[in-house]
């Protein structure tokens, strides 16, 4: 599994023409859904076509991600027709507790002995004095914060500024536990309108945030502008790290770099960065 998805693309289970999409994309990771963006009617079919897509995908190079339901008689069905050898994360929906992410954790062990990663999909105010509880499940490799759903439950549009605090809980809830933060503390629905939607994504970057979803191919290109550091950034962070490194071998806790003060905590964001890079 990718250590740092930055562009990640949803696909509904049950349209084979967008996965074709996302073959000639290539985002870095796709999410196949099973939950929200199929309807009740046609989860059967979609079920039973998602291993083979599962399977296109990986043989492409593409990570996968599937989002399940997070209620328990839609979870078992859904995770009894994954392909789990091509399979490197399952998504549980409307996690506002440790229990559902629990149970999919349960069902997968029961299934074999490979276990794909999971990711906490946080859609609801219930969720946040629950973080704690949620990033100590065993397994967990990430949230994904949700904006529609949370701002539905709020009563507020996702684009209305409430959400700022509720995602950076998220997002600081995954960096204490070095784990994936995914998301925008903004709606992903304005897929025509890039120049808003990279203000989102630099915004999410600045919250902490390490990637997002897109829902369009066209948004996958500010998803990775937005969130990979750039050649400026990586140069950088090279020059922190070496004038560092070069006055801690000195015996000295801090230098001057152009004219700012470099500290342990200017240079581990620095290291942090490079290794992103280096990851990408």
């Amino acid at each position: 599994m990718s250590p740092a998805w930055a562009a990640l693309l949803f696909v509904p289970a049950d349209a084979e023409r967008f996965v074709d999409s996302a073959l000639k994309h290539r985002p870095e990771a796709v999410i196949l859904d099973l939950e929200d963006g199929v309807a009740q009617s046609a989860k059967p079919a979609a079920r039973a076509a998602i291993a083979g897509s599962q399977r296109r995908l990986k043989a492409a190079g593409i990570d996968v991600v599937v989002r399940i339901s997070g209620g328990l008689p839609d979870m078992v069905h859904d995770l009894a027709a994954l392909d789990l050898e091509a399979l490197d994360a399952v998504m549980v929906a409307k996690a506002s507790d440790e229990r559902p992410l629990l149970n999919a954790a349960e069902i997968l062990a029961a299934a074999g002995p490979r276990r794909p990663g999971l990711i906490a999909l946080v859609e609801s105010p219930a969720a946040l004095p629950r973080l704690e509880r949620i990033v100590s499940v065993p397994g967990l490799v990430g949230m994904m914060f949700g904006p529609e759903d949370y701002a539905a439950d709020l009563g507020v549009s996702p684009d209305a500024g409430a959400l700022a605090v509720p995602a950076t809980l998220v997002a600081a809830a995954c960096a204490g536990r070095g784990l994936f933060a995914i998301g925008l503390a903004g709606s992903l629905a304005g897929f025509r309108d890039l120049d808003a939607y990279a203000a989102k994504v630099a915004h999410a970057r600045s919250l902490g945030f390490t990637g997002a979803a897109a829902i369009h191919p066209a948004q996958l290109p500010v998803l990775r502008a937005g969130f990979r550091p750039g050649e400026a950034d990586i140069a950088r962070a090279r020059r922190i790290v070496e004038a560092f490194d070069a006055a801690t071998g000195r015996g000295n806790g801090a230098v001057a770099l152009d004219g700012a003060m470099i500290d342990a905590p200017v240079a581990a964001r620095a290291r942090a960065l490079l290794a992103r890079a280096g990851a990408a």
